[in-house]
């Protein structure tokens, strides 16, 4: 029991460090496994001095010990597949890292931490004040985080228009990728950001290439809340699956349709403009956002109906072809492309009429926070970490 408890205690810094969250089972599967792993390190000790004064016998003893090697490896495959086997709590900083070990290293290597203390008549070891420490050094700055920042992030995946919303302790998704852009891009940034349950998931299309991902989100433990999405004419077979999945979580998915308004709290509104292609409003605490999908000419001046509505907002979309009457009715400063490269004629209409463009090919994913400007996400990190 000592080696697997002080094991967890050391790597868990460490852990919250490099992946941003630790395995729940992690204790137990080091306890169930232990005598397994002693039994390993002597028959490979045994196996290797064999195998040096006579091979074959060396690989006969290697040869018993293959069964506790499998045995091992199933027992820590089935704990890692247990459900909320991974929690995620956001990477921690450096500081945090250092100061959590130097706590523990005072722990260590000085007697009075490790002697009784007394308060108000009872007593207690002081190493309990140490734990309280390193546990308010490790989780409370990223949980301070979480429920305060308002930011909006448009990830990098091709033509598929991805966002991701922070709103003080929400969190919003619109659209997922394939489901490699979502094991290895949206993954990876949800659980440096300890977010493991998306109050809202919304799928402005169903085609795989944009909406294959919410399959694998699930699969890997990433709980859903609400959810909506614009129905295609047809639906691919993994969306289907995944629809059967939520259900059977117990989340009934609603609809988009025109007019609608979804109220995430004070700080989110999204209203549908059309679907069909979809043409979202997303209003982010102070900022505005129109999302159009690929639209037709017809379909885009319809919009203009609505320029009241959306004029000033930020142009999100996919780097197709957009109306420069659109651009120029809705009084567009500024454009995000999810996409790789601009449609000539557009860029060129974007210029004419002094807008600014990001595209996430070239700057990779673009992010928005209630204190910046619209920007590079990396530059918005850097920023950040400088304050």
């Amino acid at each position: 029991m000592a080696v697997p408890q002080a094991a967890f205690i050391w790597t868990l810094p460490l852990q919250l460090y490099a992946i941003g969250g630790f395995s729940a089972y992690s204790l137990i599967a080091n306890i169930i496994t232990s005598p397994l792993f002693v039994v390993l390190i002597l028959g490979g000790i045994v196996s290797g001095i064999a195998g040096v004064i006579y091979i074959p016998a060396g690989a006969v003893l290697a040869w018993f010990i293959k069964p506790v090697t499998s045995l091992v490896l199933a027992i820590v495959t089935a704990i890692g597949n247990l459900p909320g086997n991974f929690r995620s709590t956001g990477t921690i900083e450096l500081w945090q890292l250092t100061l959590a070990y130097g706590f523990i290293l005072l722990v260590w290597l000085y007697p009075w931490w490790q002697r009784q203390q007394q308060f108000q008549g009872v007593k207690f070891p002081r190493w309990l004040i140490a734990a309280f420490l390193v546990t308010a050094i490790l989780f409370i700055p990223q949980t301070f985080q979480r429920r305060t920042t308002l930011q909006a992030t448009i990830f990098e995946s091709g033509r598929a228009p991805v966002m991701l919303i922070q709103a003080k302790g929400k969190n919003i998704l619109i659209n997922t990728g394939n489901k490699s852009q979502a094991s290895f891009n949206l993954l990876g940034y949800l659980q440096k950001q300890g977010i493991s349950r998306l109050d809202w998931g919304i799928a402005t299309q169903t085609i795989p290439d944009v909406s294959e991902g919410w399959g694998t989100l699930l699969a890997k433990g990433v709980t859903i809340g609400e959810f909506a999405d614009a129905k295609d004419l047809s639906i691919a077979q993994i969306y289907q699956q995944f629809i059967r999945d939520l259900n059977q979580a117990g989340v009934k998915p609603q609809g988009l349709e025109p007019d609608k308004k979804i109220t995430i709290d004070s700080n989110v509104t999204i209203d549908v403009l059309q679907i069909n292609p979809t043409a979202l409003l997303l209003t982010i605490g102070d900022s505005r956002w129109l999302f159009i999908g690929d639209m037709n000419p017809k379909q885009q001046r319809q919009l203009l109906s609505q320029k009241e509505k959306i004029k000033g907002a930020i142009l999100w979309w996919s780097g197709g072809e957009v109306l420069g009457e659109l651009i120029k009715g809705a009084e567009i400063r500024l454009a995000v492309a999810s996409t790789t490269e601009v449609v000539a004629k557009v860029r060129a209409d974007l210029e004419k009429l002094n807008v600014n463009v990001l595209v996430t090919g070239r700057e990779g994913a673009i992010g928005w926070r209630a204190d910046r400007e619209v920007q590079p996400l990396s530059e918005l990190d850097d920023s950040s970490t400088a304050l």
